[in-house]
């Protein structure tokens, strides 16, 4: 049926273009056209039509020209496919920032979660899903998250953290989202492969093609996944009415797919939406003009113009006409089916004027029944209102109009107030005349569509219809109600004033989600819910030094230093009791930085980590007198942390590394040593047993890596220097008066140099430091009696048996 539709189409187009280049090439009437087109004519025929093919206009042409033809009606600007032009200007229709991620979100592999763990144990990890659909979370293992909702995923995540660690808050968010890939294929601008965030809807995937061509329809947009359909949009449900309803989040793999257009039908004239509209399945003209808006306030509804190609032949003109509501011709039996290709022109009422057409007037808009009523003199605006049913909700009561014939080319607009002609008043109930038509607005046809706003940490936030006595809790039920971070103790309602200032509202949602307090919505109203974060960013607390797990802390209520300290997982051995320090940067005080110094030196070390985990081991009543009272002290300085404290814990100089060096050969006990600070050459001796008596002290090796690295650096300056004089020299040699005898010694004497510096750059210095191991050994003061450093290297070797002898 569709190909046959096509068909027709295309053959419409070329009836009408060549009865357009016959008539330009020769004016003569249309019912005597020639038999035979000039071969030139068609040529040019042919090249049109494929032009306005490739520019997907063809239907748009073929309306403008018949519109023309029918009513002498040329629109400006012309006739257009209803709701093409949304897909101009992508960057309009962007997807909405990724503030939340909704509890129905299904996790895949890419996606990026941030867990935030508070309290006996705090950390901060990122997981990425992998490709298997797990994440890995340390010291726990990996569990599958491939399918499950995000609400689901975080009930999950959160159970297992709790269960494994105790004492702790867990907080679950998406970080970062995966990409997708889905196929738009079809009758759109830009077919193929797009990437889009997951958060993608069937919108997005369009847009990304820049939408449905001319030649694409907008009433069937299908979704595939894995080979069936599972979703069937009609953009017009969106354009038309702002639903959604089946713009479905894609999936990786989806493909999106936009047949071609459907039957289509044009109306012009006085609606409020001039254009080309697409349908499906068979329409009624009613139908046709609800979609375009309904009637403006001008339109004939006893002039209705229905222009049909009959068969791709012939063209019929039917003239439909109606003196009830919009509403109640609808289904009527003169209310026709249209047919594929219809144009449809309504006429404007101030266009058929004639003292012929007389004894009646006209009153539209927003009254029960409006249309044309018998004219009597001294029909006033009141009684004329009441004949149409009188008014209905919403009508504009400060401003009804009055068109008055004077001629064809001339009305003369008279301005009403409504609410007092309604009165009575005899100043505004005036008396109307024949052919007088009275425009009756509503409220929305003057002003902006009411609307309010949902914003913020809610879980659908949007534009909302306001509608009468809608309140802020229906607003709040609209939007999904607030999410899990919202802050409920306070929000705020911007509203505009007439002033141009807007108005700040604070509102209680725990009481108006409870039902305690409610407030009336205004037209344009923005409610705006706060995160918990907002309005109380996170404060922290530092710790650096000889503790278990060093970092910033959240600061909470009552926090002390022994907190802090647990929160770290504890002092390591090694910590310095006597001065922790609390650096205080006291901010928007007007004094200085401080810092405290806090001494756990005279406490018990058990006690002192009793009070740091706080798990004693026995009740409080059965400490001894000298316990409690060392308890007692310790609580006493174990102050309450501020925002921005920094505790420094640090260690004894001795602790602070372990020093290392090694010993071997004619020792009693070689091997490698711990040394204190300060430990001499020969108290390392006596801690290895002495020398054997096989021991050579005189050849006594002592190496040390920092002498090694200085040596290198010394060795290398030499180098370099030397190597510059050599080629300094070289280069004198080229201009120097010398014989060539002399000037070839000369450049064998550099080479040799050069070769010497190689193999001087080719040694290794060893760090060997110089001694007198018997001194060391016969004094302590004595400077041979070096101090001793980490990773030293000590070697005695054993007395020499042989004596080497070289030469002649």
């Amino acid at each position: 049926m569709k190909k046959a539709k096509v068909l027709f189409m295309t053959l419409a187009i070329l009836l009408l273009i060549f009865t357009y280049f016959t008539l330009v090439s020769n004016p003569i009437a249309a019912d005597t056209l020639p038999e035979d087109i000039p071969e030139d004519v068609f040529q040019e025929m042919e090249e049109r039509l494929l032009e306005e093919v490739r520019d997907s206009s063809r239907l748009e042409v073929f309306y403008n020209y018949y519109f023309e033809k029918l009513a002498g009606y040329q629109a400006d600007p012309p006739l257009i496919q209803f709701g093409y032009t949304m897909f101009e200007r992508p960057g309009d229709f962007q997807a909405i920032p990724e503030l939340t991620v909704g509890p129905d979100y299904v996790i895949g592999p890419g996606d990026v979660i941030k867990i935030s763990v508070y309290g006996a144990h705090s950390f901060e990890e990122y997981l990425e899903v992998d490709r298997g659909g797990e994440v890995s979370i340390p010291e726990i293992g990996s569990v599958s998250l491939w399918g499950l909702e995000f609400g689901e995923a975080r009930e999950v995540l959160t159970n297992l953290i709790e269960n494994y660690y105790s004492g702790i808050s867990v907080s679950v968010t998406m970080d970062e989202l995966r990409s997708i890939s889905v196929y738009v294929m079809g009758e759109v601008k830009r077919p193929g492969i797009k990437t889009m965030s997951s958060l993608s809807t069937v919108i997005h995937g369009l847009l990304e093609a820049e939408g449905p061509s001319k030649g694409g329809s907008l009433r069937d947009i299908r979704v595939i996944r894995e080979d069936e359909v599972i979703a069937e949009m009609d953009l017009y449900d969106f354009l038309l009415e702002g639903r959604r309803k089946e713009d479905i989040r894609l999936n990786t793999g989806d493909t999106i797919f936009v047949p071609g257009v459907s039957d289509t039908f044009a109306i012009g004239g006085e609606v409020r939406n001039n254009a080309i509209f697409e349908s499906e399945e068979e329409i009624r003209l009613s139908e046709l003009i609800k979609m375009a808006g309904g009637f403006t306030s001008m339109a004939s509804t006893d002039n209705i113009m229905v222009e049909r190609v009959e068969r791709g032949q012939d063209r019929s003109l039917k003239e439909i006409s109606f003196e009830v509501s919009l509403e109640e011709f609808s289904g009527s039996e003169a209310d026709i089916y249209l047919e594929n290709g219809d144009s449809v022109y309504v006429d404007s009422i101030l266009a058929h004027r004639t003292p012929e057409r007389s004894n009646y007037f006209t009153i539209s808009g927003n009254v029960r029944h409006p249309g044309n009523y018998s004219f009597a003199p001294g029909t006033t605006i009141k009684e004329a209102v009441e004949k149409a049913g009188d008014i209905l909700p919403e009508t504009l009561m400060e401003r009804a109009e009055i068109y008055r014939y004077i001629s064809e080319e001339t009305r003369e607009t008279i301005e009403v107030d409504l609410e007092k002609a309604l009165a009575g008043e005899e100043e505004h109930n005036i008396e109307i005349e024949e052919w007088d038509y009275i425009n009756i607005y509503a409220e929305y046809d003057i002003y902006p569509e009411k609307l309010v706003e949902a914003a913020g940490e809610i879980n659908e936030p949007g534009v909302f219809e306001l509608t009468p006595g809608k309140t802020l809790r229906d607003l709040i039920f609209a939007a999904r109600e607030p999410t899990e971070e919202a802050y409920l103790n306070r929000a705020e309602i911007f509203r505009q004033r007439d002033d141009k200032l807007r108005e700040v509202i604070a509102v209680d949602l725990e009481k108006v989600l409870a039902g305690e307090k409610d407030i009336e919505l205004k037209s344009g109203d923005i409610l705006q819910v706060y995160a918990n974060d907002w309005v109380f960013p996170e404060q922290v607390v530092e710790v650096e030094g000889a503790v278990q797990e060093p970092g910033s802390f959240e600061l909470y209520q009552n926090m002390k230093l022994s907190d802090l300290l647990f929160a770290t997982g504890g002092l390591e051995r090694e910590a310095h009791r006597e001065r922790i320090e609390i650096y205080r940067p006291n901010y928007g005080l007007d004094k200085t930085s401080e810092v405290i110094q806090v001494d756990f030196s005279e406490l018990d070390y058990s006690l002192f980590e009793e009070a740091i985990y706080q798990t004693p081991v026995k009740d409080r009543e059965e400490l001894t007198e000298s316990e409690r009272e060392k308890l007692a002290e310790l609580e006493a300085r174990d102050i309450a942390l501020q925002e921005g404290d920094r505790v420094f814990v640090r260690t004894h100089i001795d602790d602070r590394e372990e020093r290392i060096v090694r010993i071997t050969g004619e020792v009693e006990l070689p091997g490698e040593y711990a040394i204190t600070r300060g430990e001499t050459l020969n108290s390392l001796l006596d801690r290895a047993g002495g020398l054997t008596s096989l021991a050579f002290p005189f050849g006594a090796v002592l190496t040390r890596e920092e002498i090694q690295e200085a040596q290198t650096r010394e060795l290398e300056d030499y180098i370099n220097y030397q190597q510059r004089i050599i080629e300094e020299e070289k280069a004198e040699l080229m201009v120097l008066p010398l014989t060539r005898e002399e000037r070839e010694r000369r450049k064998t004497a550099l080479d040799h140099q050069e070769e010497a510096l190689k193999l001087m750059e080719a040694s290794m210095p060893e760090g060997r430091i110089i001694f007198d191991l018997e001194q060391a050994l016969a004094e302590e003061n004595s400077p041979h009696n070096l101090i001793l450093a980490a990773e030293d290297e000590i070697h005695i070797p054993a007395r020499p048996q042989v004596v080497i002898l070289v030469g002649e």
